[in-house]
């Protein structure tokens, strides 16, 4: 019985560590031209199906705080622009707060936001 030895094992790893970043880059790839195919809005999912598929594109923004320039305005910010935020100063993406601001209200909260689109998420089931 011939026993694989630690440089064959490793050699086996690499090569297989090789092909496993091969296929994520096509998938990669493959999504990309999926977020292509399928239009919508900044944020959100649009879904289509095929006869045994059902492909799901969600888009969405990751959101950080200028932390330090927040602070400094706290005090003069409204009520309802301070629950924007929460602290340890996180941007709150609730339907309920953020999105709810007036016109007003969100010149003043988008001081303190970096917004910038956040991967877009494929999903694909068999039906």
């Amino acid at each position: 019985m011939n026993q694989i030895t630690l440089s064959e094992l490793s050699a086996a790893w690499l090569s297989a560590k090789a092909d496993e970043d091969a296929a994520k880059a096509r998938r990669l790839e493959i999504e990309a031209a999926i977020v292509a195919a399928m239009p919508g809005a900044d944020e959100g999912t649009v879904s289509e199906k095929t006869e045994t598929l059902k492909v799901s594109v969600t888009r969405n923004f990751t959101r950080s705080a200028d932390v330090d320039a927040l602070m400094q305005a706290w005090t003069s910010l409204q009520p309802t622009v301070q629950k924007a935020f929460s602290w340890k100063a996180d941007v709150s993406v609730s339907v309920s707060v953020l999105r709810k601001l007036d016109a007003q209200e969100i010149e003043q909260a988008s001081r303190f936001i970096t917004t910038k689109p956040a991967k877009a998420s494929v999903k694909v089931e068999v039906l």
